[in-house]
C-alpha cells in the first residue's frame, strides 16, 4: 500500500470521511446485504489502517471507539452473512486497536479498554457458536440424534 499510496495525509482523509459513511448505514434498519456490505467495509478499513503500518492515527481513536461498538452490535444479527461479517471485521479492528499507535490510547483509556474487552469476548463467543454450528451442519442426522441424546 505504501508503494500505491505514498501520502499518509491522502489516506487520512479518505479515512476520516469512509467512517462516518459506515457507521451511518450500520445506525439505520438496512437490508441485511446493506449492511453486511457496511461491516464488511469497516474490516476493509482497519485490515487498510493494519497493512499501512504507519505511526499515524489514520481515523480517531474515539471514532475507532464507535465503529467497533456498531459492527459488534452486529454479532448478534440475524443474517449469517452480517454475523460472518461482523466477526471478520471485530478481528481487524481489534488487531490495529491492540498495536500501535492506537494501543497507547487504548492503555490510557478505561471505558476503551472495557469496550474492546468486551468486544473480543463477544467475538470469541460467537466464533465459537458459527464453528458449532458448522461443526452440527456437517452431522448426520444420526450422529446429532446422538449427540443431543448425551447432552441431555
Amino acid at each position: 500500500l505504501k508503494n500505491v499510496i505514498p501520502n499518509d495525509g491522502f489516506l487520512i482523509k479518505i479515512c476520516q470521511e469512509t467512517v462516518p459513511l459506515i457507521e451511518n448505514e450500520l445506525s439505520k434498519s438496512n437490508p441485511y446485504n446493506v449492511k453486511s456490505m457496511a461491516v464488511f467495509a469497516a474490516g476493509n478499513l482497519a485490515f487498510g489502517i493494519r497493512e499501512r503500518k504507519s505511526e499515524n492515527y489514520f481515523v480517531p481513536p474515539a471514532s475507532i471507539q464507535s465503529l467497533m461498538s456498531k459492527v459488534c452490535s452486529c454479532l448478534d444479527d440475524k443474517n449469517e452473512k452480517v454475523v460472518g461479517n461482523a466477526i471478520r471485521s471485530v478481528g481487524h479492528l481489534a488487531f490495529i486497536v491492540f498495536h500501535p499507535p492506537y494501543s497507547s490510547y487504548l492503555e490510557s483509556d478505561p471505558t476503551s479498554k472495557k469496550l474492546f474487552t468486551f468486544a473480543m469476548k463477544q467475538l470469541c463467543q460467537k466464533a465459537c457458536q458459527a464453528s458449532m454450528r458448522q461443526a452440527v451442519l456437517s452431522m448426520t442426522w444420526k450422529e446429532r440424534s446422538s449427540a443431543k441424546k448425551h447432552g441431555w
